[in-house]
């Protein structure tokens, strides 16, 4: 025999029990859910298609997990579900989504418009909207001519209705599927455009960055090569600051990104000049494939990198950098480079065997 204050026990309980079965619900993004001491009030259904599936293909389920007492019982089958009331937050953006389609914010309005009237000539669309009659009408002839809307006749007066969201939906697939199919003939006249090289010329510090954050960027594992002379280094180091100079050493490392040089041996002071400490240790720890090659055998003073399908010639004097992107040539100079590269002296211990000796 159940008394009151044990009813109450039990309802409070049972309350604690759906609450944190329907927060758990919600927390997984199925639904949306009011609830009371008294009892669930109601279900809203999720704001997408598909977890409102996934929400149906569970109630089998729920219904034999429904909740019961003594003097009620809670089912799944019981609960209204209602069309929710969505915050200003959360209401779509349908101008900017229609946008995509060729339509404009106010041929958005007239077929929303319609959407809400279901049938209606110009002067009650313009009504609905408070815009002047002539200016529906002209907005109202273009979503004709686009396909959005379908006139219709009743006795002498002319009505328009919206085409259906789903079957505008359904065109909108039917139009991507189309342009799928083009992608490989689009793609074959590509081709041609990828036989032109792009070249870019900077003039400024700005243009060394770039290449800096492109090659330190660049995809994990990966192994850019670099060929520089003395005077090349000596005014490199001087045109970044040290905090600069260690976010991309400490990157290229983290990245694991691999460094293929041939500097001259007459070069090789330039850094523990120019490179603080905590620099020189960042530049030692990066993955190197060292080679050293006197001024004598090449006398080359300036900075070359090849890395990806893009080359950049560097001029740190003038500050000066021109890249070219073009796969064939920055092969072609890579395999020059590795030819080269055989000429030079290994340092096995790369940097931190010169900073070290």
């Amino acid at each position: 025999m159940w008394n009151g204050n044990s009813y109450s026990v039990a309802k409070i309980s049972l309350c604690f029990v759906a609450k944190y079965f329907l927060q758990n619900l919600e927390k997984c993004g199925i639904v949306l859910f009011s609830w009371s001491v008294t009892g669930l009030s109601s279900i809203n259904p999720a704001k997408t298609r598909g977890q409102v599936d996934r929400f149906r293909a569970w109630i089998p389920d729920l219904r034999r997990r429904s909740v019961r007492d003594d003097t009620r019982e809670v089912k799944i089958n019981q609960l209204k579900i209602v069309k929710p009331t969505p915050s200003i937050s959360s209401m779509p953006q349908p101008k900017e989504t229609l946008s995509h389609f060729n339509l404009s914010p106010q041929e958005t309005d007239v077929y929303l418009a319609l959407l809400s009237l279901g049938k209606a000539g110009i002067s009650l669309i313009a009504k609905r909207l408070k815009k002047n009659r002539a200016g529906v009408y002209f907005h109202v002839k273009n979503l004709m001519e686009k396909g959005v809307i379908k006139e219709t006749r009743a006795g002498k007066a002319l009505q328009y209705v919206a085409v259906a969201p789903k079957d505008l939906g359904e065109r909108f697939e039917q139009w991507m599927g189309d342009f799928k199919s083009l992608i490989p003939w689009l793609e074959s006249l590509k081709k041609v455009d990828a036989e032109t090289p792009v070249i870019e010329v900077y003039d400024s510090k700005q243009g060394y960055f770039r290449i800096y954050e492109e090659i330190s960027f660049g995809p994990v594992g990966s192994m850019f090569r670099v060929l520089e002379g003395t005077e090349a280094l000596d005014e490199e180091f001087s045109l970044l600051p040290q905090e600069q100079w260690n976010v991309f050493f400490t990157r290229v490392a983290e990245r694991k990104i691999e460094t293929k040089a041939l500097f001259t041996v007459e070069s090789t002071n330039i850094p523990t000049k120019k490179l603080t400490r905590k620099n020189q240790t960042a530049m030692a720890v990066r993955v190197w494939h060292l080679r050293l090659i006197p001024e004598s055998i090449l006398p080359f003073q300036q900075l070359l990198f090849v890395y990806g399908d893009k080359i950049a010639f560097m001029f740190p004097r003038t500050s000066l950098v021109v890249t070219i992107k073009h796969k064939a040539i920055a092969d072609a100079l890579a395999t020059m480079f590795d030819g080269l590269y055989q000429l030079g002296k290994p340092a096995p211990q790369g940097w931190k065997g010169i900073f070290s000796g």
